[in-house]
């Protein structure tokens, strides 16, 4: 009996080797799961601390397989592309867009806003700006504006107005707050906002970095339109 253990001990040894290698074996031949590609995150640095942040942050809602980081600086213009690109270097983005107004007015250079394009445009930023305000983009959800000459100090009373018959607000004299209430409103109409503003800077001859001369017009539809493309590449 004393000379049949170690056989024994080589035939278990060898039927573990043998239940081993069936298992490589088998998992060799199992399809191999497609690798998760980490979701594209892009930064979004706004000029205002409200309206902006908070029409993108439940914008992000829309996307599954794109991430936004947002954030209101309160800069403006030149001083906001340069705060872009210090963020730039402090994270990793896919992409890093500067979202902000040209807001003409008596203390501000006429020269300001085409500067800080062309300075984004050198940092490899890009550039959803509008002519005269953001709120131009919430007003084409409303009304198919014709692009003409449209002073911001318009925009909230504007707003107001199409907004009322939808038993909706914008509090642009007070928080300026993009709500739910007024996201939802803005949501089922984005398709139609992003024509609208597409025939109006085209018409206009406007491009992401040398805009068009006259308001009214915006280029945050370029930013939306492009998420949206994004996201749906990601799906194929």
């Amino acid at each position: 009996m004393l000379t049949q253990q170690p056989i024994k001990a080589q035939a278990v040894m060898a039927s573990k080797r043998t239940e081993r290698q069936r298992a490589a074996e088998a998992a060799q031949s199992r399809p191999s799961r497609p690798l998760r590609l980490a979701k594209p995150q892009i930064l979004l640095v706004c000029e205002g601390c409200n309206t902006e942040p908070s029409y993108f942050e439940q914008l992000q809602a829309q996307f599954s397989r794109v991430r936004l980081k947002v954030i209101g600086e309160g800069y403006n213009r030149e001083s906001l592309v340069e705060r872009a690109l210090t963020l730039r270097q402090e994270g990793n983005y896919a992409e890093v867009w500067c979202v902000f107004d040209k807001d003409p007015g008596a203390n501000v250079p006429a020269d300001s806003f085409a500067k800080a394009l062309q300075l984004a445009q050198n940092y490899g930023l890009r550039a959803a700006w509008s002519n005269e305000a953001f709120e131009y983009w919430l007003l084409l959800h409303l009304v198919d504006h014709n692009g003409a000459d449209m002073h911001r100090s318009q925009y909230d009373a504007a707003l107001e107005r199409w907004l009322k018959p939808l038993n909706a607000t914008y509090a642009g004299t007070r928080d300026k707050l993009v709500t739910t209430q007024l996201f939802a409103l803005l949501q089922e109409r984005q398709a139609v906002a992003i024509q609208r503003a597409q025939r109006i800077f085209e018409d206009k001859g406007a491009q992401e970095f040398i805009p068009n001369i006259s308001a009214s017009c915006t280029a945050v539809f370029l930013l939306v339109k492009h998420l949206l493309d994004m996201e749906a590449q990601a799906e194929l």
